[in-house]
């Protein structure tokens, strides 16, 4: 069975659970951010030719189009409304565009669905056996997460469920779909909690996956040496981490952006530290809806060099270097590079008034 496409459908007008595609998820990421990943990650692997995004969403529009690999299709107004299916909007577009031999669908609304898992429904589906493969839930109850369906099959039946399917059950966590406010917190807590530690060592550069305990990274690759620290609840959601013998970084850092962190031996940042590899200059538009081309992003690596120590609720703007065995007070804003061996206090102002009290 020949490559197929990946097709990610997210539309604006959603009342039960307003603005849920584009809503932040985690990481600074929505929900069709983590649904292209884990396509992408299908397309880097070799398993499907193309990711196909169909919108009327402005924002998706104007971040996805153009980008390698993936096809931004603009829904008509007609298709657009509460009552169109899922099977409508395919089937417009197939009428429109030679498909392959089959697609996937993959749904924005299935967060906590693993790579792993899509691999392996990947591997059930071209053996061939199946017209269509769908994932359930442990009650074997259809939970949206995925449909794998041979394109000649589905333009018969006009069905992602044409007859002869097969399915795959998915475990609890990986079942949870999103189409209401309180589920799309519970998503959020889900993944909150601790997973397995495997390897400390390894590169992952695909989908959502945690360290142990509660440490969320978002498709970020990590080079961590063995010593490396990591607190609980940080959020890692940058190009690259590299940490380098005996470095520390502590509870609820957040590190976003498209750019590196490096962190030498033994550096360390404090807790509660905002670290931003990317970051809105002000002569562009700053609201994160705002369409990429109307906005002046700056992104630059942070590096802290050997025994460099960042202190809590600093805040480490984009291409800081912070030199070896400097250390930065707590309460820091740092845009500028730190010379090797130095101290950085925050400007401190005390304003003081009498009190008078009534006797």
């Amino acid at each position: 069975m020949k490559q197929g496409w990946v097709f990610i459908l997210a539309r604006a007008g959603s009342k039960r659970c307003v603005g849920k595609n584009i809503r932040s998820f985690a990481g600074g990421m929505n929900l069709v951010d983590i649904a292209m990943t884990k396509a992408l990650a299908l397309r880097d692997k070799g398993k499907v030719d193309r990711v196909v995004l169909s919108t009327d969403i402005e924002d998706l529009i104007a971040k996805y189009k153009g980008r390698p690999n993936i096809l931004v299709d603009r829904r008509p107004n007609k298709l657009c409304g509460d009552g169109i299916s899922t099977e409508a909007v395919l089937l417009e577009f197939m009428d429109r565009v030679d498909m392959p031999e089959w697609f996937v669908l993959l749904q924005p609304t299935s967060p906590l669905l693993s790579i792993e898992t899509l691999v392996k429904a990947l591997r059930i589906f071209k053996s061939g056996v199946y017209p269509a493969l769908i994932s359930v839930n442990s009650e074997y109850k259809p939970n949206g997460a995925f449909y794998f369906c041979k394109t000649k099959d589905f333009q018969q039946w006009e069905s992602l469920w044409p007859e002869g399917i097969q399915i795959v059950k998915l475990d609890s966590k990986e079942s949870i779909d999103i189409n209401y406010d309180h589920e799309f917190r519970i998503a959020q807590a889900v993944l909150l909690k601790p997973f397995p530690f495997k390897n400390k060592n390894r590169v992952e550069d695909t989908g959502v996956w945690m360290f142990e305990p509660n440490i969320l990274a978002v498709r970020t690759k990590t080079f961590c040496h063995d010593t490396a620290f990591i607190g609980n609840y940080c959020f890692i959601a940058c190009a690259e981490l590299h940490m380098d013998e005996g470095s520390q970084i502590d509870r609820f850092v957040e590190v976003s952006g498209r750019g590196n962190l490096h962190l030498g031996k033994r550096a360390v940042i404090g807790s509660h530290c905002t670290i931003l590899t990317s970051s809105d200059k002000p002569e562009g538009k700053m609201n994160d809806r705002t369409p990429e081309s109307e906005r002046a992003v700056l992104t630059g690596d942070i590096v802290l060099g050997e025994d460099a120590y960042v202190g809590a609720h600093c805040v480490i703007m984009p291409g800081v270097t912070i030199g070896d065995r400097s250390v930065v007070g707590s309460g820091c804003y740092i845009d500028k590079d730190v010379p090797a061996d130095t101290k950085v206090i925050p400007r401190q102002e005390l304003l003081m008034s009498a009190r008078v009290m009534k006797v």
